[in-house]
């Protein structure tokens, strides 16, 4: 339970109550729950959680503990799509990008912006450009990686 722990807030107050009871009545049980819940109004809201029993208390609190910390993951920003880029790896870009068909065409043919320069570089992949997507649109792209170079 130490790794669950150990990621909770630093700094801030966390109150923990536990109730125990091994004897058979479930009503005590209930009074005891009941009693806590309402000790519990005057401080700021505390989850409560049910364990059965005393093996299942850490796993409850853990499984607790997961679903708080899925609650504040940070989640990255969707990377951009590659037909965005590569519609604009022609020269009449900005202005005038690729279509997005002829730029689906390339993230087909081309794996990655490095395949797709030096696709622009050969003979062979210059034809291979040029018969899926014809020659106007394989003359922009050669022409836009003329002076480029991919390190």
């Amino acid at each position: 339970m130490r790794p669950f722990l150990s990621k909770a807030k630093q700094g801030s107050d966390h109150h923990v109550a536990v109730v125990v009871d091994n004897k058979e009545d479930s009503m005590h049980t209930f009074q005891m729950l009941s009693s806590l819940q309402s000790r519990m109004l005057d401080i700021s809201p505390i989850p409560t959680l049910t364990a059965l029993s005393i093996e299942s208390v850490v796993p409850t609190i853990e499984r607790f503990i997961q679903e708080l910390h899925k609650k504040y993951e940070f989640k990255a920003p969707p990377m951009p799509m590659p037909t965005a880029l590569v519609a604009h790896a022609s020269i009449s870009a900005p202005g005038h990008p690729l279509s997005q068909h002829d730029a689906n065409v390339l993230t087909d043919l081309c794996h990655s912006i490095r395949d797709l320069e030096e696709a622009t570089r050969t003979s062979n992949r210059r034809e291979q450009l040029a018969e899926y997507l014809g020659p106007v649109v394989t003359k922009s792209l050669v022409d836009f990686w003329e002076d480029e170079w991919i390190i």
